[in-house]
């Protein structure tokens, strides 16, 4: 039986396509930033992450980090690997923070995919604890452009 070049090279090109190949998909973007309270950098402070769909309270936390002596922290790009590269990206990804002082968990900034434009753009929190436990921090949040994609084959 002959085969013909053309007929080789599209059968090849067909079964290439159907090959899955693996990709990782960002569910959030990195999180950094500095918390301060009284004007002084807050130290020991837990951060927290959540990817769970309306988890405002970051129960489901998928991350978790605390303040370093000057009161910064940073949280990586949560990611989820695939066995395959989907054909189209329509994830409504959400990602909460929130700030643990004194026992009391404080979200402090929720968003998505779309909300922000995508996960490809870093967050950077300024937050402020103020003095009085009965009231939650407030934070500044500035986007700043990522280097990747908000998919990419592994």
């Amino acid at each position: 039986m002959k085969y013909s070049l053309p007929a080789v090279c599209l059968s090849a090109l067909l079964l290439a396509a159907c090959t899955p190949t693996a990709s990782v998909r960002y569910l959030s973007p990195t999180i950094s930033g500095k918390i301060t309270q009284a004007d002084t950098p807050a130290v020991d402070v837990t951060v927290k992450l959540s990817v769970k769909h309306n988890d405002k309270t970051c129960l489901s936390t998928a991350l978790e980090t605390r303040t370093n002596t000057y009161g910064e922290f940073n949280l990586v790009s949560v990611k989820k690997k695939l066995d395959y590269t989907p054909l189209m990206e329509h994830y409504l990804d959400e990602w909460n923070i929130c700030i643990v002082n004194g026992g009391t968990s404080y979200p402090v900034y929720s968003n998505n995919r779309y909300g922000q434009g995508s996960v490809n753009q870093d967050l950077q929190l300024q937050c402020n604890i103020p003095a009085s436990p009965d009231e939650a921090p407030v934070c500044k949040v500035r986007t700043i452009a990522g280097e990747r994609d908000s998919m990419h084959a592994y």
